[in-house]
Order: C-alpha cells, then structure tokens, then sequence
C-alpha cells in the first residue's frame, strides 16, 4: 500500500507506523447500531391482516451493525500515523 504524506515540520527521523488503535485497517474498531432497526437485526412490517410479519432489517442486512464506514480517529482512516520524533503532518492519505 502506498501513502502519500505531507509533512509541515519535522525534527528528527520521520518514521511512520502502523496505527495502533485500528492495527492498520483505518476502521473503527466500535460498532454502530443499525438506526432502522435499533441494533436488533429485525424489523415488524406494519400490515394491514392481523399477521405482522417480522423479517430481516435490509439496511444492516440483519446483524444490527450499521453497513456505514466509520474512520478510525487516531489515523483519520489512513492505517498509519507517525511515530519517533517531532512531526506535524499536515495529510496523509492513500494512494491506490
């Protein structure tokens, strides 16, 4: 994978690391609930028979996890941050 990173200053080595807190992925690593079926994975569809059938929720396809990407905070969604010495890194991002 390559990276593209923008340093504003720098004093000593720039070294730059895997993320600790996603171990690289850039993904958080806390789950949302599905907000169309409040983390349940199910939802009742309203009829107008006395059956109320109760199927799986579309959106999150039944885990109750929202399908949504939520980025990793520590490295804006990136995978790495910099590590060993005094940096300010203005962007880091992913080249594909």
């Amino acid at each position: 994978m390559a990276m593209k990173i923008e340093i504003v200053e720098r004093s000593g080595n720039a070294v730059v690391v895997e993320c600790g807190s996603c171990r690289g992925t850039g993904e958080s690593r806390h789950k949302r609930f599905c907000k169309a079926c409040n983390g349940t994975g199910h939802v009742t569809l309203m009829c107008e028979s006395e059956e109320i059938p109760i199927v799986s929720c579309s959106s999150c396809r039944g885990t109750g996890e929202s399908q949504e990407l939520v980025y990793c905070r520590a490295c804006q969604g990136v995978g790495v941050v910099p590590a060993y010495g005094k940096y300010k890194i203005r962007k880091v991002e992913r080249v594909d």
